[in-house]
């Protein structure tokens, strides 16, 4: 269809490991370039979440998406649940 078409199509995806790819993928004349994006360094993830104007201290590498997010709340945290008495709960 690209060549039928003369167009180019981009695909993204994240995964930790080519193995995981299905191989159709991987076949000549199919994946013409590959990048792969490892942790960012502890001072270069200082120097972005500095730039992005971000007060949290970075002690590990970390990925670009958990810089970009640091101040953002991941809805995984547990809460603290106070009885109010019999049948509330008050988070």
């Amino acid at each position: 269809l690209k060549e039928l078409l003369n167009i180019s199509i981009i695909v993204t995806f994240n995964s930790a490991e080519t193995k995981e790819l299905d191989q159709a993928l991987l076949r000549k004349g199919r994946l013409h370039l590959m990048y792969k994006f490892d942790l960012l360094s502890v001072e270069d993830a200082t120097v972005l979440s500095q730039r992005l104007g971000l007060k949290n201290k970075i002690i590990n590498p970390t990925s670009l998406a958990d810089v970009y997010n640091l101040d953002e709340s991941t809805g995984l945290e547990e809460n603290e649940v106070k009885t109010a008495g019999i049948g509330f709960a008050i988070r």
